[in-house]
């Protein structure tokens, strides 16, 4: 017997647990108990691999198990790190268990177009594209999470995302989440451009701490309402264009005048109505600012002060 394995490394195909068994691409389970990491594409493209089970790995590695679409299980009950493109494309991957992860590499989970629910209960970053594509994925937990990445979420199925302790949600992160109705992000100072661009289905966002909202932030999010924003300072291009149904822009428990970066931002929403039934709500003691401002003028008939 040998040694016990503590690193698989890119001649992973020599080991199945702790014996000297020869591996192949052929194999269906791997499960070892005493590796602590696996680096680069240790089982990249195993086609028959349907079980990864690693009791005490603590970092996962770049195409780790990339492309191995017969994989269906995921446990590392250990694991802190997971590694650039660590299980991309595995398109069978229904359960995946990561209790310990703070990190998520770019494209870690990408195209695991099986993938439900995940929990990253001590998460805090998840890095550009990491679920991207995972079309199934409705449900995530990350209760700490403070960064999400570039196109992190973009094109899942999440019915509502709750990130109490998000600073900062990166450019197209949720895009296309057309099934996505609420998001609670409280803390998030940072929207980046197109974070939510298309999320037809999005009634209501929390977002009290929010400084600036970047270009097409919110387009074309066709069932919000309204919007309620209390730190905000700048909102961007088109931040809520072909918004439909927004009738209500809540500004009165804002501070300071909030920068509207151009008239597109409302363009084909309910506050240009030929109805008129569209309000800016804004504080009165900044109700003369916001009427005489070159940009916000346009919008004169919905101003109303409280």
């Amino acid at each position: 017997m040998a040694a016990a394995v503590y690193s698989i490394g890119a001649e992973a195909g020599q080991f199945v647990n702790v014996t000297d068994v020869i591996a192949t691409k052929s194999l269906s389970e791997a499960a070892f108990g005493y590796a602590t990491s696996i680096v680069s594409s240790a089982f990249c493209d195993y086609s028959s691999l349907t079980i990864a089970s690693f009791t005490n790995c603590m970092f996962i590695g770049q195409e780790a198990f990339a492309r191995c679409t017969a994989l269906t299980s995921a446990i590392f009950p250990e694991c802190l790190s997971v590694g650039y493109m660590a299980f991309y494309g595995c398109s069978s991957l229904a359960t995946a268990l990561f209790p310990k992860c703070e990190g998520i590499d770019a494209n870690a989970f990408g195209g695991c177009s099986y993938l439900t629910s995940i929990s990253l209960e001590n998460c805090t970053t998840i890095g550009a594209s990491a679920f991207n594509n995972c079309y199934a994925l409705s449900v995530v937990s990350a209760p700490i999470c403070g960064i999400v990445s570039e196109r992190a979420f973009a094109n899942c199925a999440l019915k509502e995302i709750d990130l109490p302790e998000c600073t900062t949600i990166r450019m197209s992160a949720f895009q296309y989440c057309q099934s996505m109705s609420t998001a609670s992000i409280s803390k998030c100072q940072t929207i980046g451009s197109d974070a939510f661009y298309g999320c037809n289905s999005l009634q209501y966002i929390a977002m009290d701490d929010v400084v600036e909202i970047h270009n097409r932030a919110f387009a074309n999010c066709t069932s919000l309402s309204s919007v309620h924003l209390v730190s905000c300072q700048s909102i961007g291009y088109s931040a809520f264009y072909q918004c439909s149904s927004l009738t209500t822009v809540d500004l009165h428990d804002t501070v300071s005048f909030v920068s509207l970066m151009s008239r597109d931002a409302f363009n084909y929403t309910g506050i240009l109505s030929e109805n008129g039934f569209g309000r800016i709500i804004v504080p009165s003691s900044l109700y003369s600012r916001y009427v005489s401002d070159s940009v916000w003028s346009c919008f004169s008939s919905a101003i109303v002060k409280m």
